[in-house]
């Protein structure tokens, strides 16, 4: 039975161009498959924090007690920050004299990580009472921030690849009218599969910082990150009919 096949390649379009003959089947109906790339780019609109408060002092119930009390105020925060819980260890430090690791108390650390929109809601933690309270009772307090970067919701990305999805269908519909151009046919979609390639984030890391007695919180706010686009590569394949 004859196979009609027509190769067509541009920048990034593979046409198949073939036609069965046999039995039941149209001779005339024509099947093209295609392969194209949506290319979309989002911006960052999330910020992402993690934070570590770090309390040593010598007694183990003191240690948990303010570590608790910590915890008990952070929940106020919980529609932006993620508490991890926290832990309390014996705290050594080297004896250089002695040539060993003395007992200097308890070493107790709170990890939360955060989410937010702008630097003023991280900066209301710093500015918590308890926090200020603790720091100035306690020298062997800091609250360390281990990095913010800008971040992508998941909210954004749906609202990216629903947009891409919508350029993908409105791009095959004149896909398939330059086929019927073309080709002197009547063409149609038969069928779309779409698929996410990848995606590129580039987060640009902000220096650690560490903040204890007498530094401002204002060093979050005048040390955001810079913004850097993510880039989203959507693929689609299509197999439209003509005949």
């Amino acid at each position: 039975m004859p196979i009609l096949q027509l190769l067509i390649i541009t920048l990034v379009l593979t046409i198949s161009l073939y036609a069965k003959d046999s039995g039941n089947c149209d001779s005339n109906v024509v099947t093209i498959t295609k392969t194209q790339e949506f290319i979309g780019t989002i911006t960052p609109d999330k910020l992402s924090t993690r934070l570590v408060f770090n309390i040593v002092d010598r007694d183990y119930i003191q240690t948990s007690n303010e570590l608790s009390s910590l915890s008990n105020v952070l929940k106020k925060y919980e529609k932006i920050c993620k508490n991890s819980g926290y832990s309390i260890n014996k705290a050594l430090e080297w004896d250089s004299i002695k040539r060993k690791n003395i007992f200097v108390g308890y070493r107790g650390v709170l990890n939360i990580q955060c989410t937010y929109n702008n630097a003023n809601q991280i900066e209301a933690i710093y500015n918590e009472p308890t926090v200020k309270k603790l720091i100035k009772r306690n020298q062997s307090v800091s609250v360390s921030n281990k990095g913010t970067r800008w971040i992508v919701s998941k909210s954004a990305i749906e609202k990216k690849k629903e947009a891409l999805e919508n350029k993908a269908i409105i791009y095959s519909g004149d896909f398939a009218k330059r086929l019927s151009r073309l080709l002197k046919k009547r063409c149609f979609i038969k069928s779309i599969n779409l698929s996410t390639l990848r995606m590129r984030p580039m987060p640009i890391l902000l220096q650690k910082m560490v903040l204890s007695k007498g530094m401002a919180s204002n060093i979050i706010k005048s040390a955001e990150p810079s913004k850097q686009d993510t880039i989203l590569n959507y693929k689609a394949n299509y197999i439209f009919k003509c005949k």
